[in-house]
């Protein structure tokens, strides 16, 4: 009696078990179904309708899994399509881009949400409607729509706060690079950059060269830092060339306050000299 009750325990437990891998499967079968329909309509939606979802989404939404969503689908439009970026140009999309950028924290959503941003604006900082190196027209300050001119401290402090982490660190440093380029090509005054820039490179270098020497000392067996951490002298290597691009420039600002300073100077001179001979102004001077 016992064994036929343990016989058909174990009946109905193996019944019950591929009762369950059926439904599973046909659920599975339907969700998939299902998946791939919507799929399938996302697919044969217009890029641009979906950067208008996006940019609604991203303009009213606080919620961060739907910003998530909403910076996906703006980078996949800006990334394919340069009519799209275009579009984010004409609606200073990047004014708003900069915005959501300040509000990221350290938190892991955040930085996955800070990485898509910065995607984004390295596609909208290559496209043919910004002003680049290559451009002939000067922009002044007052018709800077693009916030290219206010970017430059939010490059530099994205620097700074994530110059550990190699994908961020070298998206910011891509992207200070560009609106140092574009900041020189239309002759306006980088402020406090050069500065800010010299003593995160002086910050970097000294990190490398400590880095060095412990490396040095530590056996070889030691364990290695995680890939995403960036090396020091790889962060030090790359401050190099943003110091030398604003030094640069920053020597032709000051070359050129000079030669309007001599010119003026100059004028004065003259105009002093219609007023009165050299003589007659030495001894103005002294008396």
């Amino acid at each position: 009696m016992r064994v036929r009750l343990g016989c058909a325990a174990a009946m109905t437990i193996m019944r019950h078990r591929v009762q369950a891998a059926q439904t599973s499967a046909v659920v599975a079968t339907l969700a998939l179904r299902q998946q791939s329909a919507g799929y399938v309509q996302e697919e044969s939606i217009p890029l641009r309708y979906r950067l208008k979802r996006a940019l609604a989404i991203l303009n009213t939404s606080p919620r961060l899994h739907e910003m998530l969503q909403a910076v996906h689908t703006l980078e996949m439009c800006t990334r394919l399509s340069k009519e799209c970026c275009i579009e984010c140009l004409a609606h200073r999309v990047p004014r708003l881009l900069y915005k959501a950028i300040r509000k990221c924290n350290r938190s892991r959503p955040h930085l996955e949400l800070l990485h898509q941003l910065l995607q984004v604006c390295l596609h909208l900082t290559a496209s043919p409607g910004t002003a680049d190196t290559k451009t002939t027209a000067v922009v002044r300050v007052d018709e800077d729509v693009d916030g290219v001119g206010m970017s430059l401290e939010l490059w530099i402090d994205l620097l700074q706060m994530h110059r550990d982490s190699t994908v961020l660190f070298t998206l910011s440093a891509r992207l200070c690079k560009r609106t140092l380029q574009t900041l020189n090509a239309n002759e306006w005054s980088l402020g406090e950059a050069p500065r800010r820039l010299r003593l995160l490179h002086a910050l970097m270098s000294k990190k490398a060269k400590t880095k060095s020497t412990v490396d040095r000392v530590t056996p070889h067996h030691a364990s290695k830092p995680p890939k995403e951490h960036l090396h020091p002298q790889k962060a030090a290597a790359m401050l190099q060339t943003l110091v030398d691009l604003s030094q640069h420039e920053g020597q032709k600002h000051h070359d050129g306050v000079r030669e309007t300073r001599a010119g003026s100077s100059a004028g004065l001179v003259r105009a002093m000299d219609e007023q009165c001979p050299p003589r007659a102004r030495y001894e103005q001077w002294w008396v």
